[in-house]
């Protein structure tokens, strides 16, 4: 969506890439671990928080099932009514309802709190917006202080430079230990 962090993007499909350039080293196969790809409403182009034009590869009708699904951090974080588009809302809780795990990223917690699916659930933010996040959504149980959580293929990262944490979380979780200690380095 608008405003969405670029690096939350950018790092995510950097650190993919350079695990399936470990993987298929490892392996000594040419197939990749991973296949990623930008989803929006529609394909045009979105604008980051830093202005970087972000074209996606495909929109979410064209998205079938997924593995995982990130939300971005969002800069600044949006009030509530500009979260509640129902195509965004309905097409997280399909993806997670077909078995998909949801993550997100920094304050990409707040969308994902919005569809209801952490309520009663541990997740975490940015530290600085705690006390908007328990104003909004009550119902979470807020971990601030923990740099990532995870409950019922529900992911959060505390602030947006954690977003490595959890790049390294999927690629241990999909590859091995081996292959995130070989991307950590």
């Amino acid at each position: 969506m608008e405003g969405c962090l670029s690096s939350s993007i950018a790092n995510l499909l950097d650190a993919f890439a350079i695990a399936n350039l470990w993987h298929r080293w490892f392996s000594e196969k040419e197939e990749s671990l991973f296949a990623t790809e930008v989803v929006a409403l529609d394909r045009k182009p979105v604008v980051s928080s830093s202005c970087i034009q972000i074209t996606p590869h495909c929109t979410v009708a064209e998205t079938a099932r997924t593995d995982y699904l990130i939300i971005p951090a969002i800069v600044p974080v949006p009030c509530a009514r500009q979260m509640q588009d129902p195509r965004i809302l309905d097409y997280l809780r399909r993806q997670y309802s077909s078995g998909a795990t949801l993550a997100a990223v920094c304050t990409g917690a707040f969308l994902l709190a919005e569809t209801g699916l952490l309520n009663g659930k541990i997740a975490t933010t940015n530290w600085q917006f705690a006390k908007k996040f328990r104003h909004r959504y009550p119902q979470v149980r807020l971990a601030i202080d923990n740099i990532l959580t995870e409950e019922d293929n529900l992911i959060c990262t505390g602030a947006a430079t954690a977003i490595m944490n959890l790049a390294l979380k999927i690629i241990k979780s999909e590859g091995s230990a081996r292959l995130a200690a070989a991307c950590a380095k």
